[in-house]
């Protein structure tokens, strides 16, 4: 996900949470089996994310750039 696109994407995808976090596959699949990342409901099989949620959940600071 390019920066420019952060503030105004408020629906992350897998990849995209992976580079936010700064985490690897292996703990992508730790942090969903232990709850620590809630897909938000969405159609088909991929999870999607909140940005939002994300960013409060792991106390992480928007970028307003």
């Amino acid at each position: 996900m390019s920066q420019a696109a952060a503030p105004t994407k408020k629906i992350l995808r897998r990849r995209d949470v992976m580079d936010l976090l700064g985490i690897t596959e292996r703990e992508y699949r730790t942090y969903l089996e232990i709850g620590l990342l809630q897909p938000i409901l969405s159609k088909g099989k991929r999870h999607t994310f909140s940005f939002v949620q994300i960013v409060q959940k792991f106390q992480l600071q928007e970028k307003n750039t």
